[in-house]
């Protein structure tokens, strides 16, 4: 599901554009296999809290740049945006198009300019053709994200193929996991019961332990251990035996 948030402190312009969001994205749906959620919003701070609650990431935003009942700006309100979502991607909505300078020089980068008060016709086919190209870079970013393994130390994003990953398991401290991949050892915080959710990627083989099983040298039923392709031997738990032993047969 792709979230699309189209603010405007006009609410009824953004409920209006809004709608013709959601008719490009039902048009474009099949073509890339993504449902997209589209919602209308009337102040930057509605959008932000939104965003923060739903805790968008990889979301496609329409935005005007003059909010004349808020001390923010479009500028500012897509800057805040894509702090706490990076890879959003931003389409400015608006009848001044010489702003366009602003984002430059602010670093914002601007998948497109559409011109509110463009005829209907105009207007729906500026909205698909834009629509399309951000759908497609996203496509290309989940691709991208389902062959990256993505773990935070301090402040820091660091990224690692996913085939790289050996596996990653509970540490003694509270919040604190351990990974272990090629060349590799890291510890940063996470909760391994989401990380199970969120990286298909990995198999769970204990309550404290998730392994790549591509990186699984030699499974052992008897003993019921898992030796990695580094040499390093692992104990699964017995509630997973089926699923290892359904791997080897494999």
């Amino acid at each position: 599901m792709t979230e699309i948030l189209v603010c405007d402190d006009d609410l009824l312009q953004a409920q209006a554009l809004a709608k013709v969001v959601k008719l490009a994205g039902e048009f474009l749906a099949e073509d890339y296999g993504q449902s997209v959620s589209v919602s209308a919003m009337g102040s930057p701070r509605e959008a932000l809290a939104y965003a923060a609650d739903r805790q968008v990431q990889r979301g496609i935003y329409f935005l005007d740049i003059e909010f004349a009942k808020s001390e923010m700006d479009g500028l500012d309100l897509a800057e805040k945006l894509l702090h706490s979502d990076p890879q959003g991607q931003i389409i400015f909505v608006t009848t001044h198009s010489e702003l366009a300078l602003q984002t430059f020089q602010r670093r914002i980068g601007t998948l497109d300019y559409i011109v509110k008060n463009a005829d209907l016709d105009s207007l729906q086919e500026r909205v698909v053709a834009t629509l399309r190209l951000a759908l497609e870079r996203s496509t290309q970013l989940n691709l991208v994200k389902k062959q990256t393994f993505t773990y935070k130390v301090g402040r820091q994003l660091r990224n690692i193929n996913t085939d790289d990953v050996y596996y990653v398991a509970t540490t003694p401290f509270p919040h604190k996991l351990q990974l272990v991949a090629k060349n590799l050892r890291a510890e940063f915080v996470g909760n391994l019961k989401q990380l199970d959710q969120e990286c298909g990627f990995l198999l769970k083989i204990s309550q404290s332990c998730l392994v790549n099983p591509k990186n699984i040298a030699e499974i052992d039923l008897r003993a019921r251990t898992i030796t990695l392709v580094d040499g390093e031997r692992l104990k699964y738990a017995r509630s997973c035996s089926r699923q290892l032993r359904q791997l080897k047969q494999n």
